[in-house]
């Protein structure tokens, strides 16, 4: 585990450094005597140098891009009781349907079975059109070092699943 958060958060330092243009080399050396040899540090110092007050951003970044996974949404259950019809254009149509007939009942010796009825029903819908979008500009696109404006595509496919739950 101390491995896997000490690389989590020199990949961070790392690209903070290129993206505001300053060497992170020191940090991440710090770092690794941090994680890697504490023994050498002693228990104090190693207890008030690892607070996120030391390292702020960082912190935060590492822990939103490593737990933004554990955050998605739940997928609706109704598809599983449901199924899609499909309509040849935007006009309203109407659909048809027969009801399941009645329950079995127990029949005695030499009785005679019970009749049942079906009724038909009527289902009259029409197709709706849902949309948005998201303007961004080439340049926050090429600027985007953090890969935050890639995940708003999953973001509003999220977001179109949960208006149709």
């Amino acid at each position: 585990m101390r491995h896997q958060i000490m690389s989590m958060l020199c990949e961070v330092a790392t690209t903070l450094g290129e993206r505001d243009k300053y060497d992170a080399l020191p940090q991440i050396a710090a770092l690794k005597q941090l994680f890697m040899e504490p023994e050498t540090i002693g228990a104090s110092k190693l207890a008030e140098t690892m607070t996120t007050a030391n390292f702020p951003l960082l912190m935060v970044t590492t822990l939103s891009r490593k737990l933004f996974d554990q955050y998605q949404t739940k997928k609706g259950s109704w598809k599983d009781y449901t199924y899609p019809d499909t309509a040849p254009d935007f006009r309203d149509v109407e659909r048809y349907r027969v009801t399941r007939p009645g329950t079995l009942y127990q029949r005695g010796e030499k009785g005679e079975s019970e009749a049942t009825s079906i009724t038909e029903s009527m289902i009259h819908y029409g197709v709706a059109e849902f949309s948005r979008q998201f303007d961004i500009s080439w340049r926050v696109i090429v600027h985007d070092d953090l890969g935050f404006i890639r995940k708003v595509i999953s973001e509003m496919v999220d977001a179109a699943v949960m208006f149709e739950d």
